[in-house]
């Protein structure tokens, strides 16, 4: 069994928002058994020593995924709320991604990705 991300989701910046929610959504492939995947979305910046620092709450997503032999194509997205930031500017942003399952482990932290400004 194996997943991986795409890769523009690696490379991909979402726009500064002055919303009270920010969008995100990931495409990953997969092969292997039939099974129902987590997807763990969280959203922090950087550290002081350069690390990622969580400070939202973890949010879940299921997405089923059918059996096969070649790799194939699934997306999912989730609207997480942005109030634990306060009313602030904050830059140097990102969102961590998770995709847990049977056999299952791939996560990605995608730094710079939007900044706050509510």
């Amino acid at each position: 069994m194996e997943v991986r991300l795409r890769k523009d989701f690696y490379g991909s910046l979402l726009p500064k928002t002055s919303l009270s929610w920010i969008g995100i959504n990931v495409e990953f492939d997969y092969k292997g058994l039939a099974q129902t995947l987590t997807i763990e979305f969280t959203t922090g910046k950087r550290g002081l020593w350069g690390e990622y620092d969580q400070e939202s709450p973890i949010y879940y997503n299921t997405r089923a995924v059918s059996a096969s032999d070649v790799f194939k194509s699934y997306g999912i997205g989730r609207a997480i709320p942005l109030s634990f930031w306060g009313d602030r500017q904050i830059d140097d942003c990102a969102v961590e991604i998770k995709i847990k399952g049977q056999g299952i482990s791939e996560s990605a932290v995608l730094w710079n990705a939007y900044t706050v400004n509510l």
